[in-house]
């Protein structure tokens, strides 16, 4: 009995290393399943013997039986005449594999090994950040603690929100908690009503308020999310928070969603402090960070937030961000050239949600790629470079593009991506428009 993969290519390479063709650390089309009773076989304990013969293991006999996913196949006899029963036994789910081969973890989609191997693995892509951003908040929950002080501000007609709420902010200070990050947070929550209200509020707080952020991030009822963060010169995080509502009844999963983002907003601008760049950093990195590229860090921080435990909601969150790209109708062109536009204007003049969601998927493949701290990472290269940013002089790009040496020998080092800025947008261009057109 076969567990087969119908997506997988029928690759055996590397079976000679080590894997004697059963075991699931080696990625494969096709897996032999365990009949009950059986000992699974294992490299590790169980070398080769051909008087042995371990594979046998694996042969099925009449009274032999396999349980997997909710079906029971039973072989009744063999002989001139071959009969075996089949038995729908559960509703069909997704279970570990491994409670079926014998292998004993669960079945876990290949790995993207760098930025210009995203072709032809969309489930790795959609699994890997999901499952490195889960165990790595899941983890933290019972060890890493940060005192954020909160003083929060609530619209008069806005409900559903108590003043100590943090979920969302807790778990992206676990996620991102290798990174500079503020610890007194001024939240201000408010719905489309309260929008004067917020933006009175904001002015009272902010040193560089230009009286229109409110508006800016909530300009109609059926448009009315997004955040607006500043930093101060002593480390606090000012925050506008406007949330979508029904009789301005805020959700939870709402606000531990905008929480989420605005706190992921605050830390990118927070490595920016102490820098050449510093200005900037209290409100206007979008001045020389790209738009999608602060905007999708945000996204998967809420994205995590809300999935703690379940890559069903992760993965409903993607299919918003497809279906609204879809909509768009892009091209592979339209979307590698909105990636490589040097004017920041170019990307603060697009509508927030192709910025988000573009962004998102960008920093999904990076995470897939690199890791859970890249993208910030290219942050932080970003702000070490001291020169001044300017359209002919593309920092972002530079950051992306910035050498590590690997080891002494490597006088050169390698781009940090593993690609140039050129080869990485046209991959990230290439697997964004399969994402959405798939």
């Amino acid at each position: 009995m076969y567990l087969v993969d119908v997506t997988k290519d029928n690759d055996r390479s590397g079976e000679g290393a080590g894997d004697w063709g059963n075991e699931e650390s080696w990625d494969k089309w096709a897996y032999l399943l365990l009949p009950e009773g059986q000992k699974p076989f294992k490299t590790d304990q169980d070398n080769p013997d051909p008087k042995k013969n371990p594979q046998k293991r694996y042969l099925l006999k009449p009274g032999s039986k396999v349980i997997f996913d909710g079906v029971e196949i039973t072989v009744l006899e063999s002989g001139v005449v071959d009969a075996i029963a089949i038995k729908r036994t559960a509703d069909s789910k997704d279970i570990p594999v491994g409670s079926a081969t014998g292998v004993i973890r669960p079945y876990e989609p290949k790995k993207v090994t760098a930025l210009d191997k995203l072709d032809g693995n969309l489930e790795g892509i959609a699994y890997w950040p999901w499952k490195l951003g889960t165990d790595k908040v899941i983890t933290l929950n019972r060890s890493y603690y940060r005192d954020l002080v909160l003083t929060s501000k609530i619209g008069p007609n806005t409900k559903g929100i108590q003043a100590d709420s943090k979920t969302g902010f807790d778990s992206a200070s676990r996620l991102l908690e290798r990174f500079k990050q503020a610890t007194e947070l001024f939240p201000i929550y408010f719905t489309f009503e309260d929008s004067r209200w917020a933006q009175e509020q904001f002015t009272s707080l902010s040193s560089q308020s230009k009286g229109n952020e409110a508006q800016s991030i909530c300009p109609t009822k059926e448009l009315c999310t997004g955040t607006h963060v500043e930093i101060s010169s002593n480390g606090r995080a000012f925050m506008l928070i406007a949330l979508p509502s029904t009789s301005n009844q805020v959700s939870a999963e709402d606000l531990t969603l905008a929480q989420a983002r605005a706190y992921a907003i605050a830390v990118q601008q927070f490595q920016f402090k102490e820098t050449t760049h510093e200005a900037k950093a209290s409100c206007c990195i979008a001045d020389f960070v790209p738009s999608w590229f602060i905007q999708g860090i945000a996204e998967f921080n809420s994205a995590i937030a809300i999935s703690l435990g379940s890559d069903e909601k992760y993965l409903n969150f993607r299919k918003k961000l497809i279906s609204d790209l879809k909509s768009s109708k892009l091209t592979v062109k339209d979307i590698e050239s909105f990636l490589t536009a040097n004017d920041p204007t170019v990307w603060k003049s697009k509508n927030p949600q192709l910025n988000s969601a573009i962004g998102f998927f960008v920093i999904e493949s990076i995470i897939s790629a690199k890791g859970l701290n890249s993208p910030m990472q290219i942050l932080a290269y970003l702000a070490l470079d001291n020169r001044e940013a300017t359209i002919e002089r593309f920092l972002f790009r530079d950051a992306i593009e910035v050498r590590v040496k690997t080891s002494a020998e490597d006088l050169v080092g390698t781009p940090f991506l593993g690609v140039t800025w050129d080869q990485g947008i046209s991959n990230l261009a290439k697997h964004i428009y399969t994402v959405v057109n798939s």
